[in-house]
């Protein structure tokens, strides 16, 4: 998988949604203080969150919520994802995919707590009945 968009809401300087493209080679520049750092420490939360922690005021000091939302957009998904050695599926299959055919990861933290604690969120397009109902006929169980 390739990251595609970095996406922040209310994570430090970044109070409004702000979404920062990736590609082959994306370099961040800019003036001290413009939120270079912030982009690559928020990358180290939502992946690792070792060297860099969540803390309780990570939130932005200029809004009254105190959710944070680090969110990545993903391409290149894998075709199909091996259960077990008898069965396979992919994440187009389980419904896991965003409008445009890519993961989509949204990790929010609480920063009203202490030690915030993550809720992790896949946005994606979830069958109606009626494509629920056609994929059930189309596939025997």
């Amino acid at each position: 998988m390739k990251l595609k968009t970095l996406i922040l809401e209310n994570f430090r300087s970044y109070k409004e949604e702000i979404r920062i493209e990736m590609s082959d080679f994306t370099a961040f520049i800019g003036v001290n203080d413009a939120g270079k750092s912030t982009i690559l420490e928020a990358m180290e939360i939502f992946f690792n969150n070792e060297v860099v922690k969540i803390d309780s005021s990570d939130y932005c000091v200029h809004s009254d919520n105190k959710l944070v939302r680090i969110g990545c957009i993903f391409t290149d998904v894998p075709e199909r994802i091996v259960i077990d050695s008898t069965s396979t599926t992919s994440l187009s299959q389980e419904y896991l995919l965003n409008n445009e055919g890519n993961l989509e990861i949204h990790k929010v933290y609480d920063c009203s707590i202490k030690s915030p604690k993550e809720s992790v969120n896949v946005k994606c397009i979830h069958p109606t009945k009626t494509q629920l109902s056609t994929w059930k006929t189309a596939r025997p169980l």
